[in-house]
C-alpha cells in the first residue's frame, strides 16, 4: 500500500474496513479524493468565486439581449456539452432551482471554478464507471 493512504486510514482506526469503505463511497462519491488539497478552495478562491458573473436571460420582446449579473452560489452537478465544449449547470444565490441555467466552462473558469468543475466532473466520471 502506498505510504499516502495511510494518511487517510489513520484518521479512521475506530472502523472496520468494511465500515470504512462503506463510509467513504456513501453517497456515491470518494469523500477523501474530494479533500485533496488540489480541490480545496484557497480563501482567494472562495472570494473569487463569490463575485457576480454576467447570466444571459434571453431576449426581451423587442430581441434585445438581457444580461443580468448574479452570484453563482453552487454547481449542481450537471454537465452537458456542447459543441466542442462543456457546460456546467449552476445555481443562483437567493434563487430557486428554476433559475439554474447552463455556463459554459470558459466562463466559469474566468471567475475562478476551475476546481468546482474539476470536482463536477470526478463525479461524472464516477458515475459512468459505475454504470460499466
Amino acid at each position: 500500500v502506498a505510504q499516502h493512504a495511510f494518511h487517510h486510514i489513520e484518521q479512521h482506526l475506530d472502523m472496520t474496513p468494511n465500515e470504512y469503505i462503506r463510509w467513504r463511497y456513501q453517497h456515491g462519491d470518494d469523500k477523501e479524493a474530494l479533500q485533496k488539497d488540489t480541490m480545496t478552495l484557497t480563501a482567494e478562491e472562495k472570494e473569487r468565486c463569490k463575485l457576480p458573473v454576467p447570466v444571459d436571460l434571453g431576449n426581451d420582446e423587442k430581441g434585445n439581449p438581457i444580461k443580468v449579473k448574479m452570484v453563482i452560489e453552487k454547481l449542481t452537478g450537471g454537465r452537458k456539452q456542447v459543441k466542442k465544449e462543456y457546460e456546467y449547470e449552476v445555481q443562483f444565490v437567493g434563487r430557486d432551482y428554476n433559475s439554474n441555467r447552463y455556463i459554459p466552462a470558459s466562463r466559469l473558469s474566468k471567475h475562478g471554478f476551475d476546481k468546482h468543475m474539476k470536482i463536477v466532473d470526478e463525479k461524472v466520471a464516477a458515475r459512468a464507471g459505475a454504470m460499466h
